[in-house]
C-alpha cells in the first residue's frame, strides 16, 4: 500500500504552557442548552479525573493506533498529546476565577475537537488509560466548539439530527439542493456540508408495527430511522426468531450519543433522562447501533450525580445490550439459510474498542452456511465516520476513510457489512465517489434476510 503524505491542517496548536498563560476569560457555558448562562446542575464531573490522567505513562504505544496522528504526524493530534491538553483543562478548572483561572477553557482546543473518539488507543494501551471517558469529561467541561463549522455541526446534532422528522426534512432538502444548480451557487461552507450528506435518500421516519408490550425493548433510534429504516424491522424479526417479543417503549428519544461526543453534555443528559423515564421498566433493552448501545450502557455514569435519576439510569445501563452481542449468545436459535456471497465485515469502533465486542459478529456470520467471510486488513481502525465527525472534520475523516476503502477494495467482497449506521453511510458515500457499486448493509439486515421462512424448515 502506498504511503499517503501527511494531512495538512490549520495552524498548529500552541504548547500546553502557553495555552494556560494565554487563556482569556469568556462567558460561562450552559451545558444543558449550549448557550452562555448557568452551568448544568448535574454536570456529571468525575472526581477521579486527575487520577485517570495520571495513569498515562507516556510510552507512545498509542501513536501508531491513532488515525489523526497517522494522518498528520503531529504529536498534538495523538492521544498522548491530547491527554496533556486534558490536564490543562483540569488545571484551569482548579484555579479560582479571582486568580485568573478560566474554568473549562483552553486557548487552543482544536486537537481535542479533532479527535475521532475511536478509542483504538485504549485497546493498545498497556496501562489501561480510560481515554474515552477522559475525552468526554473534557468535552463536557469545554462545551461544544465555540465557532465555525464545528459549532454549526454541533447545533445540527442537538437540534436537527437527534430529531428524526427534522433530520428527514433537512436532509431531504439538502439532498435536493445537492442535485441541482443551487449547489454551485451555494457558499463554499454550505457546499462542503452538502457533500457530507449520506448517499442514501432520506426516508420519512415511521414506527414499525410491533406489540405495545413485550419482553425485549428496542431503541428506535434517530438518524437510523431516516437513513437506514430497514434496520429496526430487521432487528424485530431477529428478536422474534430467537423467541423474544420486541416492542418500542413510548416516550423514548435519541440516545444522546452524538450530543455527548460534540460536548453538548446537558443535551445528552436531557435525552438520557427521557429514555430512563421511558425504559426503566423494560426487563431488557436491545440496541442495533454500536454507538448507541455503548452510550446507553454508560447512562449510570452519565447521570450518577443526578439524585433523581442515578439509580434508574444505572439500571437502564445494566439492562442494555448490543444486538450483535445478544444474538451471538442465541445463535443456535437462528435458522439461517445458506448464502454463496463473499462478504467483508467492518467492525465499528464502539464495538471493538468501547464495548470489546470482537468475536460476536464473526460468530454470527460463521453461522450462515456456505458464506465466505474475508478478513479486513487493519479492521480495528476507524473508518472516519465517528458520529458527526465526518461533517465537522471532513479532511481527517476522509483520510481515514480512504485507508479503510483501500483495505475493502483489496478484500474484493460482494457485500460490505457493518453494525453501525454512521459507518455504513460514510463508507457507502466513499464507495460511490470511487465509482464502486458495492452493496453496504447492516449486519442485522443481512441476517434477517437469511432467516429461513417457517414453511421451509
Amino acid at each position: 500500500m502506498s504511503q499517503r503524505p501527511p494531512v495538512a491542517l490549520d495552524a498548529a496548536p500552541q504548547p500546553a504552557a502557553a495555552a494556560r498563560a494565554d487563556a482569556r476569560p469568556s462567558a460561562p457555558h450552559d451545558a444543558r442548552s449550549g448557550a452562555p448562562g448557568a452551568p448544568d446542575a448535574h454536570a456529571g464531573a468525575s472526581p477521579d479525573f486527575a487520577a485517570l490522567l495520571r495513569t498515562c505513562i507516556h510510552c507512545g504505544l498509542c501513536l501508531s493506533a491513532c488515525p489523526t496522528y497517522l494522518a498528520t504526524g503531529d504529536e498534538a493530534e495523538s492521544p498522548r498529546g491530547r491527554l496533556m491538553l486534558m490536564a490543562d483543562v483540569l488545571a484551569a478548572a482548579e484555579v479560582p476565577a479571582a486568580l485568573g483561572g478560566v474554568p473549562g477553557r483552553l486557548h487552543d482546543r482544536r486537537p481535542l475537537d479533532r479527535c475521532m473518539g475511536c478509542r483504538n488507543c485504549e485497546t493498545v494501551c498497556p496501562s489501561g488509560v480510560a481515554y474515552g471517558h477522559l475525552l468526554e469529561q473534557t468535552r463536557s467541561r469545554l462545551g461544544p466548539p465555540p465557532r465555525g463549522r464545528e459549532r454549526l455541526v454541533a447545533w445540527m446534532v442537538d437540534h436537527v439530527l437527534a430529531h428524526p422528522r427534522r433530520a428527514w426534512l433537512m436532509c431531504a432538502l439538502g439532498q435536493w439542493m445537492a442535485r441541482g444548480a443551487l449547489r454551485a451557487a451555494a457558499p463554499p461552507a454550505l457546499r462542503e456540508l452538502l457533500a457530507a450528506l449520506p448517499a442514501r435518500a432520506a426516508v420519512y421516519p415511521a414506527r414499525p408495527s410491533l406489540p405495545a408490550h413485550g419482553d425485549v425493548a428496542l431503541l428506535a433510534g434517530c438518524a437510523q430511522r431516516v437513513f437506514t429504516p430497514e434496520v429496526l424491522p430487521a432487528t424485530a424479526r431477529l428478536v422474534q426468531a430467537c423467541g423474544g417479543v420486541p416492542y418500542i417503549p413510548r416516550g423514548q428519544v435519541c440516545c444522546g450519543a452524538l450530543s455527548q461526543h460534540v460536548g453538548s453534555a446537558g443535551v445528552a443528559r436531557a435525552f438520557a433522562r427521557r429514555n430512563v423515564d421511558a425504559m426503566s421498566a423494560a426487563p431488557l433493552i436491545v440496541v442495533p447501533s454500536a454507538g448507541c448501545s455503548a452510550h446507553m450502557r454508560a447512562y449510570g455514569e452519565l447521570l450518577r450525580d443526578d439524585p433523581d435519576y442515578a439509580e434508574r439510569a444505572a439500571t437502564v445501563g445494566q439492562r442494555t445490550v448490543d444486538l450483535v452481542e445478544w444474538l451471538a449468545q442465541r445463535v443456535d436459535r437462528l435458522p439461517l439459510s445458506p448464502s454463496a456471497a463473499r462478504v467483508v465485515y467492518h467492525p465499528p469502533c464502539h464495538h471493538t474498542h468501547a464495548q470489546r465486542i470482537v468475536d460476536a459478529p464473526l460468530r454470527l456470520l460463521r453461522a450462515v452456511p456456505q458464506l465466505t467471510v474475508v478478513p479486513l486488513r487493519d479492521a480495528e481502525r476507524c473508518c472516519g465516520s465517528a458520529g458527526s465527525y465526518n461533517a465537522s472534520q471532513p479532511v481527517l475523516a476522509r483520510a481515514a476513510r480512504a485507508e479503510k476503502l483501500d483495505a475493502i477494495v483489496e478484500a474484493a467482497p460482494e457485500v460490505l457489512l457493518s453494525a453501525n449506521p454512521g459507518c455504513e453511510l460514510f463508507l457507502l458515500q466513499g464507495l460511490r465517489e470511487r465509482g464502486l457499486d458495492l452493496p453496504v448493509r447492516h449486519l442485522a439486515v443481512f441476517l434477517a434476510d437469511h432467516l429461513e421462512h417457517p414453511a421451509t424448515r
